[in-house]
């Protein structure tokens, strides 16, 4: 499937609150954030609520659709260009203080990856990643081309277990200073807005139905896995 026909199936919901990992170690002072593969601007909605108005926020993904719909729906203050994860080509040297990325990782050359982000991060930047680790009798609705059961059909890979995460950052470059692992949960309001095509990314601005978003059934043998580090 290719970027633009994902995006227009994979429609994200705007949210307005952080992971709580990532918002334990949210810097207090900073000049850039970027938002690496931003999708529609999931997580781009709640970190307005956390950075300062000072803060340059910057946000990359590989579809041109996602991306003009991030310019359309956010202020200037989202700096916002189609690009790749493998190589973040728009993003200057040692220009992040604050890099995140969620659900990414898998979806891309794993070591290009990191090597884009020892590249664009300052000395003492806080690194965000989020990523699926399977387990051996893991099961989603989804088979790739192998014939295998899959969270999702774009993933190159879904990882067998942390380690396998963290040994990509083992080198001198990194710091390890969290984690956080926890079953992957499907909120049951968002599977029923899927169902109906029901395409207004903000409806979890109400209160009361972003409270129901806990209602979720946890997917038999995925994990999500979180982890902070510190740029060496």
């Amino acid at each position: 499937m290719d970027i633009e026909s994902y995006s227009h199936l994979a429609i994200q919901f705007y949210r307005y609150d952080l992971p709580p990992l990532l918002v334990k170690y949210f810097p207090k002072k900073i000049k850039t954030i970027l938002d690496c593969g931003c999708g529609d601007g999931s997580t781009l909605s709640a970190l307005l609520n956390y950075a300062d108005r000072q803060t340059k926020i910057y946000a990359i993904d590989l579809s041109h659709r996602r991306i003009n719909l991030v310019k359309k729906n956010f202020d200037r203050r989202i700096i916002a260009s189609v690009d790749n994860a493998e190589t973040l080509f728009t993003i200057s040297d040692k220009k992040i203080d604050l890099f995140i990325s969620e659900q990414v990782l898998e979806h891309v050359n794993d070591r290009k990856m990191v090597t884009a982000i020892t590249r664009v991060t300052k000395r003492n930047s806080i690194i965000y990643l989020s990523t699926v680790v399977k387990s051996k009798h893991a099961w989603y609705f989804y088979k790739n081309k192998q014939n295998i059961w899959v969270l999702d059909p774009t993933h190159l890979r879904e990882y067998p277990n942390k380690s396998s995460v963290l040994k990509l950052f083992n080198q001198t470059d990194f710091q390890f200073i969290s984690e956080h692992y926890q079953h992957f949960h499907f909120p049951l309001l968002d599977m029923l807005f899927k169902i109906f095509k029901f395409s207004n990314r903000h409806i979890f601005s109400n209160h009361r139905l972003n409270y129901l978003r806990c209602f979720s059934l946890p997917i038999p043998g995925y994990y999500k896995y979180e982890i902070v580090l510190k740029r060496k």
